[in-house]
Order: structure tokens, then sequence, then C-alpha cells
């Protein structure tokens, strides 16, 4: 699992509800374990994330489905860099107390190391 938390995921925690659920790549986390992963984003020299293509389908007036097909390209200070392509998401967003809230991730897809093409700025 090598995507970015937003601003306002890492730092309020205020876009996940707290009894969601991640699935990624087989994998079943719960808040506070996806939670755990903070400190990995440390690791991070760069990301970048290409949406090959992008889907909304409203399932009700509180209920959103997102599902796209992306491509990761994460470089990492020590000089690993890693490829995630093809990859799948699929967020479900809910409105909760007039705030829109992920309640569960689904992420698979193909992972595999790479030539890291960016230098630390440590």
């Amino acid at each position: 699992m090598f995507y970015s938390l937003t601003k306002t995921q890492q730092n309020e925690n205020k876009t996940f509800i707290s009894d969601f659920v991640c699935i990624n790549n087989g994998k079943i986390y719960n808040y506070e374990e996806l939670l755990a992963f903070k400190p990995a984003f440390n690791e991070f020299l760069n990301q970048k994330a290409t949406i090959k293509d992008e889907k909304y389908a409203v399932l009700d007036n509180s209920t959103v489905l997102f599902t796209a097909n992306s491509k990761w390209v994460t470089n990492f200070k020590d000089g690993r860099a890693v490829l995630q392509d093809p990859w799948a998401m699929q967020f479900i967003f809910k409105k909760v107390d007039n705030e829109w809230k992920i309640i569960s991730i689904n992420e698979s897809g193909v992972e595999q190391s790479v030539k890291n093409t960016e230098t630390s700025r440590n």
C-alpha cells in the first residue's frame, strides 16, 4: 500500500470514519491499522499517480462509489522505487453529519521494483 494520505487524512483523520475497512491486495485493515502506516510515508521521496480512467456512481443521496484504473510510481529516499501498474481502486464515500467520509477502500494490482529516477533531497 503506497498511496499517499492527503493532508486532511494525515493531520486531522477526518476523512475516514472509525469503522471503515481497507482491503489492499488481499489484506484487510481497519482504521487503526491503516493509521499505523503513516510513518512509512516519511520514507517517500516522491510519488506520481496517473489516473487512466475514473468513474463515479451515485448510489443514493448520501453514498458515492468511486472506481479508477491507475498507475503509481513511488521513489523512496533510500533509492528504492516501486511501480504499481495496473492499479485498481474503489472507494465508497458516505455523507455523515453533512460531511463526506470514506467508509471503504479496496485496492489491488501489480507491484514491481523499478529503477529510481530521482535522487534524495535529504
